[in-house]
This record gives structure tokens, C-alpha cells and sequence, in this order.
């Protein structure tokens, strides 16, 4: 598919972001950097906390600068990761850094907390192993973790088991965030390919209506100027040389304009309607105009400005060339996000339900213009009382398109259908991250049950009564499964959140009733442990206010259960610092990840939207450009000559062969609006007749069908047989009429035919014959030929293909639809 299309430059949009990393992938980095920093600003004010828990920092400044070194860090890596994100080179430093100290752990901690999660070099390993996690590869980052496991193993060497359980936990808490990470990223990559395939349809949707509207508006501009002023020479508009030679100069600005576009840029509202009325009062009505805009940015766009504009132009040239009157009244209200334009006369109205449909100025030059532009257009008017018409836009709206159904074809009122489905694919990634995040929970406290079957064996000597040990295990993996379940399908209710609180709080105080000694935070309170991601359930399912109330209340109940034992010991409070950072940064990434992913869905939607739109005016502009030059060339060689010479007074305006041309001229544009042009269902039919109406005769087509869809050479045959006999005639009044199918049809027409006037040579066959079978200058195109002559008016009946009826039987009297 060629690059240069907008289809082709869709495709390879679609083919990078398979392949690159998109938008919704790097709101995730966003979001996770945002929770690593808050994850380490805790961490931070915890290794402030052990300085002033341990007194034995007195002793050491050593050990006191390397505590305060860390601490530094911490704070270098907040700043850094809040600024510019969490990479690879910010990870890596951390690893560097808490190597070495995890080694060194003896010479920076007192010898009680040496191999033990108590103390700030831990902090500072499993911040360094969660980076990696997130920042590397799933491989260099599994090294990684496992070098730093191994380097805080060997600084905690003889401290059994307080050193095993620190490696294992060093090892599993990154692994699992790693799984959840995963998902994430999962989910990630799916919306982005998802987005891929939304950009590139609206991107080729939005060049196809930029197209359209162009056309629209290119079909008003010229119904508006070219075609009133010719047809207004034609009716004899030419009396007044003055107005006739400044209307052709106006038109040949406005074709001028629409072969060159300038900026889109201009002047305010206010002071575009003025030029309007000052443009309808050089013409002769008497205009009164009022603004009540209230001015202030950024004011309605300038497509927008030129929609008005151009419908009160149109609107004024009604009441000039309809209403019997003289005076009309144009108003403006409204501010930046809301403008009311009315114009109104007194003259002899009219009943708008009465309006024949093919009234071009009515229907595309005032509602058409507005409705492009998400306006809206009413017109009230009653026979004898005047016509008011009343011109409203307002900022657009997106509304979603319920599913099922189909995008609304136009605006209305100020909203707009949303064909990118902005908000349902924004609403879908919410939900995504949401049950993705809850789902995490669910995998990483189902895998971390199983690994506390470990401590749970090895530690049945450090507790009062062994099965009361294997009956909570027993009783939380109940209770996991069960969510997990649960939180797969949706979030939890608030009944099932007080539930899971209040298990978790019993089987916190079980186990520390269970738990020998002063010191409970241990691991062979393992339940305790658990207890992170029992209160995650309740972070991923319910409101801001109820996880910080159960955190709270989880915080409060273990230390409360801890100074009742043993308040004096700083191992213990500095164990204790430990377990309360381990619930907070449980919480934060369960917290941070869901709002924040779900805030970035709806902006990374809408930023996705605005690139696929301006991507699609870049690729739009250039077929535009080329598709007014093509529509417009029959303009430039019949139509400006005319004006030009006109306009600048070579030609008089009253003349009857410059009344005659404008009329065949303005016959031409007539039916280019209502059905020609290069992009017409005639195909190979329209140059012909527009020959024909040129050379004098007046062309009438009916059209049932679209004469595009004939093979090539059949549109060639039946353009060079019509085209024969319109050019033998050279003058009158011709009906053409055109009925046609994928499969075929035929091409009929009548017209007065003088006697003695020779036929061309390609029907004299088929006269004598009656129904002839004719070759068509194509040894492959065969058409069928009916030729009729009677009391001075010809029949040429042309069908393809030849040998089998092309259209059904018509009833008498019947006419096919469509006409111009």
C-alpha cells in the first residue's frame, strides 16, 4: 500500500506501533515511576526513623555518614525518578549503590540487626531489586535480584535464620511485583494495539470527511457566487454594469480562493458578518446590524466563522431575491463557546415545509454550512409575516455512541458523535488496568501463601501450639481463594471488604497469641506478613477513604500488639518499622497504580485522538488541493474567461450573447452541483453534455443509478454514440435519461428532430432494423440499439449489455428518481 495515501500512511502507523512502544505503555511508565518514588520517599523518612530508634549511631559516625549517605540517595532518586522517570540508568545506580552496602551490612548496623529486615540497608536492597524489576529486562533483571540477595546474604552470614528469611523475602517480594508488572504491561501493549487500529481507521475516516466537507463547502461557494451571478446576467441582472462587473469580481475572487486557500485564519465573528451585510448593502438592502458577542479567546474557530459568514450571505441574498423587500435585520449573540446569529425581514415569507428539496441555497448553502460545523439552523417564516432564520453553534461536545449501534451521520446542537470511540475504548482501559491491578493482587497472594508454607514448617518449634499455626494457613488460603475469585469478576462489595478486615485482624491477633517470647515480629509470625496483602484486596476494590481507614486500622492493632510485649527494645520497634513500611508500600503500589492508570487512560485516548486528526488534515490537505483543482477545471475554462471579461469591462453584462453564455454556463454548474463533475454518476456522460450545453442545447437529465459502475470501454461506447447525436442536432431540448445497475442498464434520449436532418452514421443501421445490435468501436463492447424517429422528435434507446433485458419493465407513466 502506497506511503503517500492516508490509508498507506495508516498502515504503517499500525505496523510501528506493533512493533514500538505506545502511548498507553509509556502512561504506565509515568505511573510507575510515580509509585517507586513514593515507594522510596517512605523508605527515606523509615531509615530517618531507624537513625533516631538505635543509639548505638552515636557510637559510629561512620556508620551514621553511610546512614545519612543513604539517605541522600533516597532523595537524589525522588527527584530524579519525579522528573524524569525510572530507567534503566537510575535503576542501575541503585543497584551500584546497595550492593556494596548490602556486603558491608556489619560495619553499618548494630550486630542485633545484622541479617535481619529491620535496618536500613534492606530498605535500601529491596528499593534497588524493585527498580531493577521495573527498569531491565525480565533476565537482567532476575540477575540483578538475585546478585543483591546474595550480596545481603553474605553481609548477614552466621545470623540464622533471620539472614535466610531476609534473602527470601529480597528474592520473592520483587519476583511477585514483577508478575503483577507483567500484567500491567500486558495489558499495556494490548491497548496500545488496540489504539493502533482506532488511529488508523479515524485517520482515514477523518481524510475521507475532510474530503466531504470540502466538497460541501466548495459546491456552496460556487452555488453562492458563480452561479447566482450568471444566473442573474442570464435574467437580465446585467442592466446595472456596476453591481453585474463587481459580482463577477467577487466571484472570481472566491474561485481564486478555493484553487489557492490561504491560512485559516481571519478576521473575528462580529467583524466577518459585518463584511457580509456591508457586501448585501453595496447590492441594495438596507441592513440593520446589532452585535451582542461578548469577545474573549479563543472564540469560535475560524471554520466555524467562515460557516456563519457564509450561510448570512446566503441568507440576506434570499430576502433580496425572495422576500419583496428591502429591509433585513442581522443580530449576534452570545460569547466564545455559544453564538446565536439571526436574520430576519419582513417580506411575503413563505411555508418552509413547502420548500422543494432541491432548493440548493436552503439546503446546502444555510443548514448544510452549520450542520458541518456542528451547528444548527431553524427557520420560521408564515406566509405574509417575514422570515426569520436563526443561526446556533456551541463548543462541541464528544457523546459516546452506545455499542451497537452506529455513529450519528451529522452533529446536532453543539455534540458530536464520538466515531473514534474516545470514551468507550478510554472506559474499556480503565476497567482493563482496574481488573488487571485486581487480579495481580489475587496471583501475588495466592504465590505468597504458598511460599509461608516454608517458615510455617520450619518455625513449629517457635510457637505455642502447632496446629493452631496449620489451622490459620489453612483458614487464609480459604480466604484467598475466595477473593481471588471474587476480585477476578469484580470488586469487592463493602460487606465482603469488613469480612476480609476482620479476618485479617483476627488472624494478626491469633498469631501474636500463638507467638513465644516478647519479640512477635518474627517470622515465625508469619501471619503477620500476609497481612500486606489481605488489606490489598480491600485497596484494589474499594474507595480512597476506606483502604487508608483499613490500613490505619491494621497499623494501629500491630503496634498496639507489639508494645503490649515488649516497648523498650529497639530491635523490636526497628522490626516493627519494617512491618509497617511493608503494609504502606503494599498499599501504595496497589493505591497509586489503579487512579493513576485510570486517569492516564482517558488522556492518553485524547491525545492519540488529536494525533490521528492533525495527521489527518496533513494528509487530507493534499487531496483536497487536488481534487478542487480537478472539480474546478471546467469552471477555469468555461466559467472565469467570462468573469474576468466581464469584470473588467471588455464584455457588456446586458449583451444578449453574454446573456446566453451565462445561461448555458450557469445550466452547466447547475447540474455539475446536482450531479456532475469529474467525481459524477454520469462518468464519461458528463463532458459530453456539458459539450452539448455549451454548443446551445438544453440538456434535461433524469438519473436512476450511478454510471460509474459500467466497465470502461462501455462508458466510452455510450458517451461517444450520445455525444454523436447531440452534436448532429446542435440545438434545442434534449431529455437525457439514465437508468443503471452493476449489471447494466440503458441510456435514453428524446429530442425534437427536424426533418430532413441526417443521422449520424452509427443509427442509420439500426433504423431500418428496428432493434440492432451495433459494435460500439470495441470489438469487446456491445451495445443495444433502439432507434426511433416520429413526428419530429427522436428516441435513442442504448442498453448494455446488448443481448439480455437491462432494467426491469417500468409502468406507465412511471419516472425514475433521482433527477437533477
Amino acid at each position: 500500500m502506497p506511503s503517500g495515501t492516508a490509508f498507506g500512511a495508516a498502515a504503517l502507523e499500525l505496523g510501528r506501533a506493533a512493533a514500538e512502544v505506545g502511548r498507553a505503555h509509556r502512561a504506565l511508565d509515568r505511573v510507575m515511576a510515580s509509585v517507586l518514588v513514593a515507594l522510596r520517599a517512605v523508605a527515606l523518612a523509615l531509615t530517618v526513623f531507624y537513625l533516631i530508634v538505635w543509639d548505638w549511631y552515636l557510637d559510629h559516625p561512620v556508620a551514621a555518614a553511610v546512614l545519612g549517605a543513604t539517605v541522600l540517595w533516597h532523595l537524589v532518586f525522588c527527584l530524579l525518578g519525579a522528573r524524569r522517570g525510572v530507567g534503566r540508568g537510575l535503576a542501575g545506580a541503585s543497584v551500584a549503590l546497595a550492593l556494596p552496602l548490602s556486603v558491608a551490612a556489619r560495619l553499618v548496623l548494630p550486630s542485633e540487626s545484622v541479617g535481619d529486615s529491620g535496618n536500613f540497608v534492606f530498605l535500601a536492597v529491596v528499593n534497588a531489586s524493585v527498580a531493577a524489576v521495573w527498569a531491565f529486562p525480565r533476565r537482567p533483571a532476575a540477575a540483578l535480584v538475585l546478585l543483591l540477595a546474595a550480596g545481603a546474604f553474605v553481609g548477614g552470614w552466621g545470623r540464622y535464620p533471620q539472614v535466610v528469611a531476609q534473602a527470601v523475602l529480597l528474592v520473592m517480594a520483587p519476583g511477585l511485583l514483577g508478575m503483577s508488572i507483567g500484567r500491567l504491561r500486558h495489558i499495556a501493549r494490548t491497548a496500545d494495539r488496540r489504539w493502533a487500529n482506532v488511529v488508523a481507521r479515524h485517520r482515514g475516516e477523518a481524510v475521507v470527511l475532510a474530503v466531504a466537507r470540502d466538497r460541501r463547502e466548495r459546491e456552496r461557494v460556487i452555488h453562492d457566487t458563480v452561479l447566482n451571478t450568471l444566473t442573474g446576467l442570464a435574467w437580465g441582472g446585467g442592466r446595472d454594469v456596476a453591481l453585474a462587473r463587481r459580482r463577477c469580481a467577487q466571484s472570481l475572487v472566491a474561485v481564486r480562493d478555493l484553487l489557492d486557500p490561504g491560512p485559516d485564519t481571519g478576521p473575528a465573528l462580529d467583524e466577518r458578518i459585518a463584511e457580509v451585510v456591508a457586501e448585501a448593502t453595496g447590492r441594495g438592502l438596507v441592513v440593520d446590524l446589532t452585535s451582542r458577542l461578548e469577545s474573549g479567546p479563543p472564540g469560535p474557530p475560524g471554520v466555524v466563522v467562515s460557516a456563519f459568514a457564509g450561510a448570512v450571505g446566503e441568507a440576506l441574498a434570499n430576502v433580496e431575491r425572495h422576500s419583496g423587500s428591502r429591509y433585513a435585520w442581522v443580530s449576534i449573540d452570545g460569547g466564545p463557546d455559544e453564538v446565536t446569529v439571526r436574520v430576519r425581514d419582513i417580506g411575503r415569507g413563505f411555508e418552509p415545509s413547502l420548500v422543494d428539496p432541491a432548493r440548493l441555497g436552503l439546503r446546502r448553502s444555510i443548514t448544510g454550512r452549520l450542520e458541518d460545523v456542528a451547528g444548527t439552523v431553524g427557520i420560521t417564516s408564515t406566509p405574509g409575516c417575514g422570515t426569520t432564520v436563526e443561526l446556533r453553534w456551541r463548543t462541541p461536545r464528544i457523546v459516546a455512541t452506545p455499542r451497537g449501534e452506529p455513529p450519528a451521520g451529522r452533529a446536532r446542537g453543539g455534540f458530536v458523535p464520538d466515531r473514534r470511540d474516545v470514551a468507550a475504548i478510554a472506559a474499556d482501559l480503565r476497567s482493563a488496568y482496574t481488573a488487571g491491578l485486581r487480579r495481580a493482587v489475587g496471583n501475588v497472594a495466592g504465590a505468597w501463601l504458598l511460599l509461608m508454607v516454608a517458615p510455617l514448617v520450619a518455625t513449629l518449634h517457635w510457637v505455642r501450639e502447632p496446629a493452631v499455626g496449620g489451622v490459620l494457613w489453612g483458614a487464609l488460603a480459604v480466604v484467598i481463594v475466595v477473593a481471588r475469585m471474587l476480585v477476578r469478576r469484580r470488586p469487592l462489595s463493602g460487606g465482603e471488604a469488613l469480612l476480609m478486615l476482620a479476618i485479617a485482624g483476627g488472624s494478626a491477633v491469633c498469631s501474636a497469641a500463638n507467638t513465644r517470647g516478647a519479640d512477635i515480629v518474627r517470622i515465625a509470625n508469619w501471619p503477620w506478613v500476609v497481612l500486606p496483602l489481605l488489606l490489598a484486596f480491600v485497596t484494589a476494590s474499594r474507595p480512597a477513604r476506606e483502604w487508608i481507614g483499613a490500613l490505619g486500622g491494621a497499623v494501629a492493632l500491630v503496634t498496639g500488639l507489639v508494645l503490649i510485649r515488649d516497648a523498650h527494645s529497639p530491635l523490636v520497634i526497628a522490626r516493627l518499622g519494617s512491618l509497617i513500611y511493608g503494609c504502606c508500600a503494599v498499599q501504595i503500589i496497589t493505591a497509586m497504580l489503579g487512579p493513576l492508570l485510570r486517569r492516564t487512560a482517558m488522556h492518553t485516548a485524547h491525545v492519540l485522538a488529536a494525533e490521528a486528526e492533525l495527521a489527518a488534515n496533513i494528509d487530507s490537505s493534499a487531496m483536497i488541493r487536488r481534487e478542487r483543482l480537478s472539480w474546478l477545471r471546467a469552471v477555469q475554462r468555461d466559467v472565469l474567461p467570462l468573469l474576468a471579461e466581464v469584470a473588467d469591462g471588455r464584455l457588456d453584462p446586458g449583451a444578449p450573447a453574454v446573456r446566453g453564455a451565462s445561461a448555458a454556463r450557469a445550466a452547466a454548474i447547475r447540474r455539475m452541483l446536482t450531479g456532475g463533475g469529474p467525481s459524477s454518476a454520469l462518468a464519461d456522460l458528463d463532458p459530453v453534455l456539458a459539450d452539448a450545453e455549451s454548443a446551445g442545447i438544453s440538456v434535461e437529465i433524469q438519473r436512476s443509478g450511478d454510471l460509474r459502475t459500467a466497465p470502461a470501454p462501455v462508458r466510452a461506447a455510450l458517451a461517444d454514440r450520445v455525444g454523436e447525436v447531440l452534436a448532429v442536432a446542435g440545438r434545442g431540448r434534449a431529455i437525457v435519461t439514465v437508468m443503471w445497475l452493476p449489471a447494466g442498464g440503458s441510456i435514453y434520449v428524446t429530442m425534437p428532430w427536424p426533418d430532413g436532418l441526417a443521422l449520424p452514421e452509427t443509427v442509420r443501421g439500426a433504423m431500418a432494423g428496428g432493434e440492432a445490435t451495433g459494435d460500439a468501436g470495441s470489438p469487446a463492447v456491445r451495445l443495444g440499439t433502439v432507434v426511433e424517429l416520429d413526428d419530429r422528435r427522436l428516441s435513442l434507446e442504448l442498453t448494455w449489455p446488448a443481448l439480455e433485458p437491462a432494467w426491469p419493465a417500468q409502468p406507465s407513466g412511471s419516472r425514475p428518481t433521482g433527477g437533477s
